[in-house]
């Protein structure tokens, strides 16, 4: 789960076409990040992206959320409203597991949700793992 940090201050002072524009950046970097079969990016809500990679295990998902927040630094848009960085960033929050019979996908979206909500709450442009065990 991703979540474009300080987007309403965003919106509020750059504008809501300003807003969809970055809203649509971000989505087309995501979803050039998603190069394998089975790999999904998805606006969840508002500015809310959610990421599943198939077969990837928590090492490689921490690795590809660092290319997610590098691919974003990389846009270098501006966003002087926003108390982390003059330019636009993502907090980012994931959960791994090998799935069985008895998995949720609503569990493993909520599992992700409080990791995202984590590194929101330590000071947002990080990454947090909600841990498999």
């Amino acid at each position: 789960m991703c979540d474009i940090d300080f987007f309403k201050r965003y919106n509020d002072n750059y504008g809501h076409q300003k807003g969809d524009e970055v809203l649509i950046s971000v989505a087309k970097s995501l979803h050039k990040l998603c190069k394998r079969t089975g790999d999904l990016t998805a606006r969840y809500g508002g500015e809310e992206f959610a990421i599943i990679l198939s077969a990837t295990d928590a090492e490689h998902c921490f690795i590809f959320t660092n290319l997610i927040q590098e691919k974003i630094a990389e846009l270098a848009i501006e966003h002087k409203h926003s108390s982390v960085s003059e330019k636009l960033t993502l907090s980012v929050g994931f959960h791994s597991i090998i799935p069985n019979t008895k998995t949720k996908p609503e569990d493993l979206i909520n599992k992700a949700d409080k990791a995202l909500y984590n590194a929101k709450r330590t000071g947002r442009n990080k990454i947090s793992e909600f841990p498999s065990h």
